[in-house]
């Protein structure tokens, strides 16, 4: 039996982060965060499969946050960035930092198994 991938969700939005939570914890195990000095913390006792960030975190933009966990991290498990922004200079500046993908909020729950599925792989060891 394949071990459970892990995703971290970094989101200051509680319901983003609990509707993250039971659309992905069938499928993987789901480790959340408010802030990134608590990402950060999670990521030194297990290292993710992959890390839904919010770009408007409170307090510390998701792209410095991408550095640290680059910084941190190796190898640097993929990066989904996480934003309800849809300026194109953004999404650019997400790519550039090390983003794989950007979910625009709102997402649904299809889209999110969808994009987190074609990254991971579908048969994530559940």
């Amino acid at each position: 039996m394949c071990e459970q991938r892990v995703v971290l969700v970094v989101d200051d939005n509680l319901l983003v982060r609990s509707m993250v939570e039971a659309t992905l914890g069938l499928r993987y195990r789901v480790l959340s965060a408010s802030t990134a000095d608590e990402a950060l913390e999670r990521c030194a006792h297990e290292v993710p499969s992959l890390v839904l960030l919010d770009v408007h975190l409170e307090g510390e933009s998701g792209i410095a946050v991408c550095d640290r966990l680059r910084g941190a991290l190796q190898p640097t498990p993929p990066i989904v960035f996480l934003t309800g922004d849809v300026d194109p200079a953004l999404a650019a500046r997400c790519r550039e930092v090390g983003g794989v993908d950007l979910l625009h909020k709102p997402f649904s729950p299809l889209e999110l198994l969808e994009r987190i599925g074609a990254l991971l792989g579908s048969n994530s060891g559940a």
